[in-house]
């Protein structure tokens, strides 16, 4: 199966994806647990509008945003619905019942782009922002895209706050879209199709391959994931071969080599394939080393810097982890424009890792604090990954397990 490139397994999880398993043989066992009963039928689908009982009272008017929704439940359990309530707050619904949400005939709120208020499992009416107040920042996913796209001049060079933000940020209140939300999905597969066929060493393209396999990864498409990186890389590669070693554009091959390199090697991590994952964070770094003397941006350092220390904490070495994690920091905090997304998630992990080895928890809950406050500011209090990192640090607080 190795030398035609075709897994020797295809497994159907409990939660109902399928996916394709390469092994190793160590990472698979059979299982005692007894398959998962089939369900009834749920009574709503995505898009539907419901009422729902918060306080013993169905007062509380939502969209069903998805179904079998799974958070930090025990035993792997999913509840029927994740709604968004139309205050803007995310609920979800543990059981299909009528005591606990029921159909409703109140109309959603209306898209702040098109002012109209009807919706379609495909093209729901969302906010997923910061915007607040009234019904502010609810809009069509659809209108979006549409208003996100019409900025885009694929004639000039792209500007990062004028070209790119409207696919990664609400153009209002500014806050980032959470990766994996319908508008995260939706503008990234649109910036996507848009230059996916542009030069691959154009800036456009680069930022696209980047922005889709992080969705891909996070979607768990990690086949097709890892198949347009190594398009990529591949491509990449032939034209440093074939370059003069004296022309310049070979630095700019080299930087789009390393960072393509750090992103097959969260394909890798997510795959629990970690000697490949090694392998690619190595060359990454080491075509850094070599491009110091041109200036080389600190944040692709810093990104392979986090990424070994991932590797070394799934590796069992978390003394390393802690090095490479701290050495990650630094160089971030040197840049007073260092992006506050990653600032964050270095923060948090870096945190959790000084708190589980035991070797300063007060530091630790100071990282995972300081994670947490940028988090807030930038995704606001209601945000799912907002509330769900900040019981993950009360917990440590108080000494309870994840």
């Amino acid at each position: 199966w190795a030398q035609r490139d075709c897994p020797p397994f295809l497994i159907k999880f409990d939660y109902g994806r399928e996916r394709h398993f390469w092994g190793p043989q160590d990472c698979i066992r059979e299982s005692n647990v007894a398959a998962p009963k089939k369900t009834t039928e749920l009574r709503f689908k995505v898009g539907d509008r419901v009422d729902c009982s918060v306080g013993g009272k169905h007062n509380s008017h939502g969209t069903v945003i998805k179904t079998n929704y799974r958070e930090d439940f025990e035993n792997g359990h999913a509840a029927p619905y994740q709604i968004q309530l139309d205050e803007g707050r995310y609920i979800y619904a543990p059981v299909d019942r009528d005591e606990c949400v029921k159909k409703s005939n109140v109309p959603p709120p209306s898209c702040w782009i098109c002012f109209d208020n009807e919706q379609s499992e495909t093209n729901l009416i969302v906010r997923e922002c910061a915007c607040r107040g009234g019904h502010n920042g609810f809009v069509h996913v659809d209108c979006l895209v549409e208003l996100a796209v019409a900025k885009v001049d694929k004639d000039k060079e792209p500007d990062i706050s004028d070209d790119l933000l409207p696919f990664m940020h609400c153009i209002t209140c500014k806050q980032s879209f959470e990766t994996g939300s319908h508008c995260h999905s939706a503008l990234t597969k649109a910036f996507y199709l848009i230059h996916k066929d542009d030069d691959i060493g154009s800036t456009w393209n680069k930022m696209a391959t980047t922005m889709m396999s992080e969705l891909l990864v996070h979607n768990e498409d990690y086949e097709d994931a890892m198949e347009l990186l190594q398009e990529r890389i591949t491509s990449i590669r032939s034209k440093i071969k074939h370059s003069d070693a004296q022309d310049e554009s070979v630095i700019n091959w080299m930087t789009d080599l390393s960072n393509f390199l750090v992103d097959i090697a969260a394909v890798y991590e997510a795959t629990d394939s970690l000697e490949e994952m090694k392998v690619a964070l190595d060359e990454s770094l080491a075509l850094i080393e070599i491009q110091v003397d041109y200036g080389a941006p600190t944040h692709r350092k810093v990104n392979v810097l986090a990424g070994l220390g991932k590797h070394a904490e799934l590796s069992g070495d978390k003394i390393a982890a802690l090095e490479y994690m701290d050495e990650a920091l630094l160089l971030a905090r040197e840049r007073k424009d260092f992006d506050g997304v990653r600032l964050s998630n270095l923060l948090f992990n870096g945190g959790i890792l000084n708190i589980e080895s035991e070797m300063n928890r007060e530091r630790g809950l100071a990282q995972m604090s300081e994670s947490v406050e940028i988090m807030t500011r930038l995704y606001g209090h209601d945000n799912m990954e907002v509330r769900s990192s900040r019981r993950y640090l009360q917990n440590m607080r108080e000494g309870v397990p994840d």
